[in-house]
C-alpha cells in the first residue's frame, strides 16, 4: 500500500497512521488509496464544520425574525386591553355647509375666478408680440383683408365686429346665444382666456391663452388689423 501523499492532504505516513488520524467506519486497509481520488478526509471535514456554521447562523436569525413578529404581535394585543377609545356623540368642530339653494352659486363662483380687465394694458401692450402669439392661430384663422374662412371665420377687422356678423360660417350654439354682443376688448379677453369656459360647448378646440400679457399683445394686433382701428378703452 502506497503512502499518502503530503500534496494532496497535507499528510506524510502509510494508511495505518492515516486511519489512525482520520478514523472512519472502514477498518484499515479496506479502501484502496485509489479510492479516495485526491479528497482529503481533513479538508472535508473542515469543510463539514463550516457548512454547518453557517446553517447554525441562519437559524439564529430565522428564529430572531420569528421572536420580533411575536412581540409586535403582543404589543399589539396588550394596546387594545389597555386602551379603550369612546366615540364622541357629537363633532367638537362644527363645519358650516351652505344650502342647496346656496351651493351651486357657491361652485360657480369659486370655478371662475374673476378675469383681471385687459383694457387698461391694451396702450402698453405689444402688438409685433402679438404677431407672433397669432402664428398659433394660422392653421384655423386668416387673418389678412379678404383672406379665406379656414376651420374658424377670418379674424381681419374683427375687433367690435359682432360675435356671429359673418357670412360664411356655421357659428355653434353657443356663440349664436351671443350673437346680441360684440368682440369687444374684455368679450375677446374672455374667450381668448378660456373658449371652452367663456362659451360652453363652443367649436373651438384651442385650450386658451393664460397668460395676460400675451392676450393683451395679441388684442392689441387684432386691433391693428383694420383699415379704422377701434379706439382704445380710456
Amino acid at each position: 500500500m502506497a503512502p499518502l501523499s503530503r500534496s494532496l492532504c497535507g499528510f506524510a505516513g502509510d494508511e495505518k497512521t492515516f486511519f489512525a488520524a482520520f478514523p472512519r467506519d472502514n477498518a484499515p486497509g479496506t479502501i484502496e488509496w485509489p479510492d479516495l481520488h485526491g479528497y482529503c478526509p481533513a479538508r472535508i471535514t473542515r469543510e463539514s464544520k463550516g457548512l454547518s456554521m453557517a446553517s447554525l447562523e441562519s437559524n439564529k436569525i430565522a428564529a430572531a425574525v420569528l421572536t420580533a413578529g411575536v412581540i409586535a404581535m403582543s404589543a399589539g394585543f396588550a394596546a387594545e386591553l389597555l386602551y379603550h377609545p369612546e366615540m364622541l356623540e357629537e363633532n367638537v368642530y362644527v363645519v358650516a355647509t351652505a344650502d342647496d339653494g346656496d351651493a351651486a352659486e357657491a361652485t360657480e363662483v369659486a370655478a371662475a375666478p374673476a378675469l383681471e380687465p385687459i383694457g387698461p394694458l391694451l396702450a402698453a401692450a405689444d402688438a409685433a408680440n402679438g404677431e407672433t402669439v397669432a402664428r398659433k392661430c394660422v392653421a384655423c384663422h386668416s387673418f389678412d383683408e379678404g383672406g379665406p374662412t379656414k376651420v374658424g371665420p377670418n379674424l381681419y377687422n374683427v375687433v367690435n365686429r359682432g360675435i356671429t356678423n359673418y357670412d360664411g360660417f356655421a357659428f355653434s350654439e353657443a356663440l349664436l346665444a351671443k350673437a346680441d354682443q360684440v368682440w369687444d376688448y374684455e368679450n375677446l379677453n374672455g374667450f381668448l382666456n378660456r373658449p371652452r369656459e367663456w362659451a360652453p360647448g363652443t367649436k373651438m378646440s384651442y385650450a386658451g391663452l393664460r397668460k395676460t400679457s400675451d392676450r393683451a399683445d395679441l388684442i392689441a394686433y387684432l386691433r391693428n388689423l383694420s383699415g379704422d382701428p377701434a379706439p382704445l378703452p380710456e
